[in-house]
Formats: structure tokens, C-alpha cells, sequence
């Protein structure tokens, strides 16, 4: 079997956006699933108000509902050689996340002192 000689270089993308996707949408919620070769990543949203009842209910003891409707803000499907590019992208992000927040208590007084 021959090997494709495959290679990784680096491209300037701009992407243009459409009526649709003018306007990001705000997602706290997501999840992940794998069908027939591809990624499904959905990105939805659950009113805030809910989730501080679930919390609340749980904490005085109360039931918990089994379930909590939200609605999907999109759906994307992309390849799994996508996906790891996407994984790649974020632990960059976190990666620089972290960094500023050690550089930011680096930076902080010892001992509680405030100027």
C-alpha cells in the first residue's frame, strides 16, 4: 500500500460571514457524537434561571427533574481531521488562558497586602 506523503502548511483563511452568522450564538451547553465518520458537535443553550432552580432543588434536598429542555444554538459536522485540528486550536487557547492567569497572580502582592 502506497503512503501518501501528507503535509500540514499554513494558510491566511478568512471567512465571510452570511445573514446567519452575523451574529454569534451563545451557547452553554454542549455535546459531541460520532455517526458514520463524522464529528456532530451541538451547541446549545439552557435558560440560566433553569439550571439555578436545578441547583437550588438539589441543594435543599428536592427532586430534580430528569430532564431540561434548551434549544440547539447549530450544529456542526465536520471530519474527525477537523475535529483534531479544533482540539489543537483550544488547548492553544487554554494553554495562553493559563499562562496569563500565572503571569496575573505572578504579578499580585504577597501576603494580601492592597495598595
Amino acid at each position: 500500500m502506497a503512503e501518501r506523503n501528507q503535509k500540514t502548511i499554513a494558510l491566511n483563511v478568512q471567512l465571510r460571514g452570511n445573514d446567519q452568522t452575523a451574529q454569534p450564538g451563545l451557547a452553554n451547553y454542549t455535546t459531541v457524537g460520532l455517526a458514520q465518520g463524522l464529528v456532530y458537535v451541538d451547541f446549545g443553550f439552557i435558560e440560566p434561571a433553569m439550571l439555578v432552580a436545578v441547583a437550588k432543588a438539589e441543594a435543599n434536598g428536592g427532586a430534580a427533574p430528569k430532564a431540561v429542555e434548551g434549544r440547539v444554538t447549530t450544529r456542526v459536522a465536520m471530519p474527525l481531521e477537523s475535529l483534531l485540528r479544533l482540539q489543537q486550536q483550544v488547548q492553544q487557547v487554554i494553554g495562553g488562558l493559563r499562562a496569563r492567569r500565572k503571569a496575573t497572580e505572578a504579578a499580585r502582592p504577597q501576603g494580601g497586602e492592597t495598595k
